[in-house]
């Protein structure tokens, strides 16, 4: 098979990896927004909506939408708050003229073409570092099953959109490093500029850029350089911008200004903390990368030497991962791996190096002048070793995507058990984001259930079909009607809101988690059956009757909870 099919298969099955399962998730937690304010930016022109992270994905995702039926009202507002912004979020996409899923389906589309053509970089880098294009095959092969690059090459979120870019302009600069011409400066700084449109993040490439130029030769021509490729990427964001620039230097004020208080609250391992875990990142990349992308990590990293690139190469491949991982584990918000989703790529490349190491001749040499028989054939095969276990590791790796389909956001590796323990290490944007309402609708085709959830998410349940009571509602639903017999009371709870996460009380349902789930929906959705539990339906009427006020629900959980008692005397 050429080389050319064997990019276009492994291509394809990303492809079809990534649609079949993103059409069975619902809108992720950022998704109603990020298509929403996409769709602002290009029709009005208009940045106040989001300036916390710069418009480009966005814009991206949003625009098939400009070719469809799809509305969106325009609000005068200087200040948006969060809840403004994903309530606008939420609005525009159950509320259009097209269905919320053809609204989804179109807006990721953009996302999967950016994570194919990362591919493709991906591919050309490792084939121009090693000289070989069975390393980029490796390397690409290793990408296309990666749970975590599936997962968000089909959420319409900046984080795959940002690391394309982000790749894009460190292969580009590095051509640039190599040879230095007009036109490799402007290309570098156009996708440095593309980085920056995206997420603010990029700005990480510019003490990259500079580090790097330092190893080399003409330090000082190289600086200029780089002054050049920034000149260019600035004029790239005004581009975005429409020319407002000042949108971006503001949202770099604010991005910055921030950066000093304390973060959002940070469950890791049990713990929490509002000023983050040094750990956190590491510990993450631990339990969420498959076991084959450690293995190999850990030893391309101990053979750093033998790996056959020049010094310079490999360095360059490893300083922007040490630098993701160092500026995310200083940062006070730490919600999800994906703000590290980038060295995946660098390190898919870097470690592909393996699959060209032989044994040294010296080995090889020595087992020839030894007088066991078949020596020469056991010799051969000795020479090939290191990239017989490679593909062996490839194969592993492989079966952990295979395994996990459809649930990549929820992927964590057999040192915690798999991902139906993954809630009990991280949750939110690692595990739970509201994706799995469509997983639950399923479950409970067929059963005759009170519901009362506490759901995570922008998802709708009406939309999905869902009866139940929602905990964080003033409103009663009469969906949950404890009259009917022969009824199953159900409690399901996001993960997220289980650890105490943007709940107002990091405690609320730690009575919860002394009690065995049935299911667990998506690997993020935990279901109780609190049929006769009376401790149960009296915990949740306090919840009602002191967290949310909703005092007629917290009648009928204590009306509900003293039946119950009742009937065991």
């Amino acid at each position: 098979m050429s080389k050319k099919i064997l990019i276009i298969l492994l291509l394809l099955i990303l492809a079809i990896q990534v649609i079949l399962s993103s059409k069975q998730k619902c809108a992720y937690y950022d998704e109603p927004f990020q298509i929403s304010a996409g769709l602002y930016h290009i029709k009005y022109k208009d940045f106040l909506i989001e300036i916390q992270n710069p418009p480009l994905i966005r814009m991206l995702s949003a625009l098939p939408l400009l070719f469809t039926d799809t509305t969106i009202k325009k609000e005068e507002k200087v200040h948006w708050t969060s809840y403004q912004k994903f309530a606008f979020g939420k609005e525009f996409l159950y509320k259009n003229k097209i269905s919320a899923d053809s609204i989804l389906f179109l807006a990721r589309l953009q996302i999967l073409g950016l994570s194919i053509l990362l591919g493709l970089i991906i591919f050309l880098w490792a084939r121009k570092t090693f000289n070989d294009d069975n390393c980029a095959l490796f390397a690409l092969a290793f990408y296309c099953f990666s749970p975590n690059i599936l997962a968000h090459s089909g959420i319409a979120g900046t984080d795959l959109g940002v690391t394309f870019f982000i790749i894009l302009a460190l292969f580009l600069f590095r051509n640039c490093i190599e040879n230095p011409s007009h036109i490799n400066i402007i290309l570098a700084g156009v996708a440095a500029g593309l980085a920056l449109s995206s997420k603010f993040s990029a700005v990480l490439l510019i003490p990259i850029f500079i580090f790097t130029v330092l190893l080399k030769k003409d330090r000082l021509k190289n600086i200029i350089n780089i002054v050049l490729i920034i000149t260019a990427s600035i004029l790239v964001v005004t581009i975005v911008y429409f020319g407002s620039l000042g949108c971006f230097i503001e949202g770099i004020k604010n991005v910055f200004g921030i950066v000093g208080d304390k973060g959002t609250l940070t469950f890791l391992n049990g713990k929490y903390s509002t000023e983050g875990f040094r750990n956190y990142y590491v510990f993450a990349f631990l339990i969420k990368s498959t076991i084959p992308v450690i293995i190999l990590a850990v030893i391309s990293i101990i053979l750093f030497k033998k790996i056959p690139a020049t010094t310079f190469d490999k360095i360059f491949l490893l300083v922007p991962v040490i630098v993701f991982f160092a500026a995310a584990s200083y940062s006070k918000t730490q919600i999800g791996l994906r703000y590290i989703l980038p060295v995946y790529p660098l390190l898919f490349i870097y470690f592909s190096g393996l699959v060209k190491i032989r044994f040294s001749h010296s080995l090889i040499e020595a087992q020839r002048r030894s007088r066991f028989i078949g020596t020469l054939s056991l010799s051969h095969s000795l020479t090939f070793l290191p990239s017989v276990i490679c593909y062996l590791l490839l194969v592993a790796h492989i079966l952990c995507a295979l395994r996990t389909y459809p649930h990549y956001l929820a992927y964590f590796n057999e040192f915690i058990g798999g991902p139906e323990n993954g809630y009990k290490y991280l949750v939110d944007s690692n595990l739970d984001w509201g994706q799995d309402l469509k997983f639950l609708k399923k479950y409970l085709k067929g059963k005759d259930v009170n519901l009362i959830e506490c759901y995570f998410g922008q998802g709708d349940t009406k939309y999905e079909g869902i009866k139940s009571q929602h905990i964080l509602t003033p409103i009663v639903s009469d969906d949950v009607d404890y009259t009917i017999k022969n009824r199953k009371d159900l409690l399901a709870v996001s993960a997220t809101y289980l650890q105490g996460l943007y709940i107002g009380q990091k405690d609320v349902f730690d009575w919860l988690k002394k009690r065995k789930h049935i299911a667990n929906i998506g690997y993020s959705i935990l279901v109780y059956d609190i049929t006769n539990d009376a401790d149960a339906h009296q915990q949740l009427g306090n919840i009602f009757q002191y967290g949310v006020r909703n005092i007629q629900a917290a009648k009928k959980e204590y009306m509900r909870a003293r039946t119950i008692a009742n009937s065991e005397f």
